[in-house]
């Protein structure tokens, strides 16, 4: 049984070309105020509950507060979300994306980082 427990933690998560492409497409679109493009990104029922205006809103908040997005780093998986630990010019956040078919966006939760 203890072999057991110590060959679960020898796997690494291993991040996924598809969010490997959509974390880094939106740290682009976010660091050139381009939020229509992330809104684009997103799936039809993520439209449905953030729409483009609020989407916008939350972007430009985001970079009032935090600034550009400076890097990324995939820690792992939690609750189905790939979460990246962001750095942005004015401080860390935990980015978690949900991918669905078509690599589009079905949940995002950005929020400060806390050890």
């Amino acid at each position: 049984m203890m072999f057991i427990g110590l060959s679960t933690v020898s796997f690494a998560q291993k991040e996924t070309h598809g969010l490997f492409s959509i974390s880094r497409k939106l740290e682009l679109n976010y660091n050139r105020s381009c939020y229509d493009s992330i809104f684009n990104m997103f799936s039809a029922e993520m439209k449905l509950s953030m729409p483009i205006e609020k989407t916008i809103t939350f972007f430009t908040d985001l970079k009032k507060q935090a600034g550009n997005m400076t890097g990324r780093e995939f820690t792992g998986y939690k609750d189905g979300y790939a979460v990246y630990k962001t750095y942005f010019e004015r401080g860390t956040y935990l980015m978690n994306l949900a991918a669905g078919l078509n690599s589009q966006i079905i949940g995002m939760i950005i929020e400060p980082y806390t050890k």
